[in-house]
């Protein structure tokens, strides 16, 4: 608490508490980081119009205006003053001060320890009650923020809220990291700290080979079992006896296991951790190992193939030398590419040698089916050995024996006329597990044989689980610019397969002989006033490259410079665009009547093209010569001059092109008037502009 003499003005706002005693203003706010009252006390003399907000305490004595903000990142008071004249209206508003003078409107903002000429930006900073404990973790949160008026918090497990200072649950075992997102004018912040919801450690067992004493092996399997708070048990790690933990892996409650050699005791550590990390006591467990070399138990094949309709195979298990004690070994069987159930029946059990004996055997049965299908695979697997080692898994394949459908892969296939062939894919659906086989013919569409490509015929062979096979069509390549042309293909005769859906396609032949370039005439008309001549070039068709062609303009009674602007230039076709492009030649226009002119236009350096019509002519039609146009609009004869603009006329008629009398005199300022010479029932039939010197 504090005792001045004399306060005014108490403001309570966003976690700060201001006020002002005779020539002091004081400022509180707790810093729960430091867990101390932080206080600023400013003797600036006397204070006037006291403002609190957003973090921010600002004040106006005479004609200075002080302002200071708490920052907690930095566990201190900032503040500064401006001197501006008299004052007024004084705001604080989102961490930012703003006032006036008669002549000047002031703004001034904060951040990261420096107040300056701006809005302040919005620095994100909170406090927790705490930060680590056990689901269900209730956690104040106190908001520090600087220049903010908005706050968004997300809690790291899919809840959010807008409070300035919430408090909330964590129900769940995790880590969390806890985002706040603190806006305001001068735009956002964000700023993030982690919670820890589980703090005790997982606890388990582990189990050497089940109950057994004696393993004559190094190698044992792992029996697991951990549990924690969370319900969730993530990874663990081994050790032999003195060694160091393995790297962490993934919680299994079963793991194949080698213990240190030399015979004797062995013990084997184990550690689990939760999701968060936390990490159990070690778990152990001892067994005593003795090599004495046991016999070898294993499959009498690594792989056999078995057709489907076969029913079922008696499967040999062998031993690689008598054993002079009772053996016996696990047998199973477990999926690989077929399902027991429906591709198969599952078997399992133990298998027991007597002293001397050396095989035994049990049944696997198959399921058949329809279906079109690949060859399925069923591993065979031993274990849990008694005086015995295991050797490797083995693995049943089941040869399907039903049909698959074989088509094209597409109805239509496209080459180009110089790619030298086509390949044309055939496919098999679905996969089969037999060798398929299918022949294959081509025949002319408005292609030829012996012309356009060459007659193919064979057979295309699918091995098992082979999806497509493929054949080439070669094409002949000829310089005529001609159409596409199409060749036939067929598929039949099907071995171990069925036709599909597109057992016929067509092949097109792209042709990608040049085509012709050409102008779209020989001659080109262009007023004089026009600005600029458009010409027109077009290839005879679309094509597959790109095209260069070299145009340019020369001779003629034009001249270039007075009555035109020369050019050269390349136009470029790219390859499948639109066959016609534009070019624009700039015509130059003067005030002096002439005759019309020409000048020709031509094309040359052909690239991936052929020439057409390569030149043609441009006439310029000369617009200087004074003309008149009559029309009877509305019962009133129109006269319409047309000549350089600026030039006086004298508008004269006449009723036998004899006797010409003046009915007016027009100025042509834009180069084309109007004149109305009155009613036709004057007398005159006849009217004529003359130019006034």
């Amino acid at each position: 608490k504090a005792n001045p003499s004399t306060t005014s003005d108490i403001i309570n706002a966003n976690g700060v508490v201001a006020w002002s005693s005779s020539t002091i203003v004081s400022a509180r706010t707790y810093d729960p980081n430091r867990g101390v009252w932080a206080a600023s006390d400013a003797p600036q003399g006397s204070t006037f119009d006291l403002k609190n907000g957003n973090g921010v305490v600002a004040w106006s004595v005479g004609s200075a205006i002080y302002y200071q903000v708490y920052d907690a990142t930095r566990s201190n008071w900032f503040g500064n003053q401006t001197v501006s004249g008299s004052t007024a209206d004084l705001v604080v508003n989102g961490g930012t001060v703003t006032w006036s003078t008669a002549s000047q409107s002031f703004t001034r903002g904060y951040s990261n320890g420096t107040w300056y000429a701006g809005v302040t930006l919005p620095q994100a900073a909170f406090f927790m009650s705490t930060n680590s404990g056990n689901a269900p973790l209730g956690i104040f949160f106190v908001n520090m923020s600087i220049g903010s008026s908005a706050w968004s918090w997300n809690f790291g497990d899919g809840n959010t809220s807008t409070q300035r200072a919430p408090f909330y649950t964590f129900r769940g075992f995790n880590n969390y990291t806890v985002t706040l997102t603190a806006s305001g004018i001068g735009g956002s912040a964000t700023i993030s700290k982690p919670v820890t919801t589980d703090t005790i450690p997982p606890s388990g067992t582990i189990q050497i080979n089940g109950t057994n004493a004696l393993v004559l092996s190094n190698q044992v399997t792992l029996t697991l079992s951990a549990s924690d708070n969370s319900g969730v048990v993530a990874e663990m790690a081994f050790s032999n006896e003195n060694g160091a933990f393995s790297p962490w892996e993934a919680f299994a409650t079963n793991k194949i296991w080698f213990l240190s050699t030399n015979d004797g005791p062995k013990t084997v550590n184990v550690k689990f951790k939760d999701t968060v990390g936390n990490i159990s006591a070690p778990a152990s467990d001892t067994i005593k190992l003795d090599t004495t070399p046991p016999s070898l138990v294993f499959f009498s094949f690594s792989n056999t193939n078995i057709a489907e309709n076969a029913g079922g195979y008696a499967v040999r298990v062998l031993l690689d030398k008598p054993f002079p004690r009772e053996l016996s070994v696990d047998y199973a069987t477990s999926d690989g590419t077929a399902n027991a159930g429906t591709d198969y029946t599952a078997a399992s059990g133990r298998l027991t040698f007597q002293p001397g004996e050396t095989l035994k055997t049990f049944n696997v049965n198959f399921n058949k089916d329809s279906l079109v299908e690949l060859n399925e695979t069923i591993v065979l697997t031993l274990s849990n050995p008694s005086n015995a080692v295991v050797g490797p898994s083995a693995t049943i394949t089941i040869m399907d024996d039903d049909p698959p459908a074989i088509s094209f892969s597409q109805a239509n296939f496209s080459v180009g006329e110089g790619d030298g062939g086509a390949i044309i894919t055939v496919s098999l659906s679905p996969a089969s597990g037999q060798t398929v086989s299918i022949n294959y013919a081509v025949s002319n569409g408005t292609a030829t044989a012996g012309a356009d490509y060459s007659a193919v015929g064979g057979t295309l062979v699918f091995a098992p689980g082979q999806l497509t096979r493929s054949f080439t069509v070669p094409v002949l390549n000829d310089i005529l610019d001609e159409t596409n042309e199409t060749i036939l293909l067929y598929l039949q005769d099907p071995t171990n397969g069925v036709l599909g859906t597109i057992k016929n396609a067509v092949l097109t032949i792209l042709d990608d002989d040049p085509p012709t370039v050409r102008f779209s005439t020989n001659m080109y008309t262009v007023g004089e006033n026009a600005g600029n001549a458009v010409v027109t070039v077009s290839l005879s068709k679309p094509f597959s490259q790109t095209v260069f062609v070299d145009i340019s303009t020369a001779g003629g009674s034009a001249l270039p410079g007075s009555d035109y602007v020369s050019a050269n230039t390349t136009m470029i076709f790219a390859p499948q665009q639109p066959t016609s492009k534009t070019f624009q030649i700039t015509i130059l226009n003067d005030n002096t009547y002439e005759s019309n002119k020409t000048f020709g236009v031509s094309l040359s350096n052909f690239f991936n093209c052929s020439p057409g019509l390569v030149n043609a002519n441009i006439m310029i039609e000369d617009d200087d010569a004074t003309r008149l146009a009559l029309r009877n609009t509305n019962g009133t004869i129109q006269l319409t001059i047309i000549g350089p603009p600026g030039q006086r006329c004298s508008v004269e008629a006449s009723s036998l092109l004899t006797n010409w009398s003046s009915i007016g005199i027009v100025t042509n300022f834009s180069g084309s008037t109007v004149y109305d010479a009155g009613p036709p029932n004057t007398g005159f039939r006849f009217y004529r502009a003359v130019v006034l010197q």
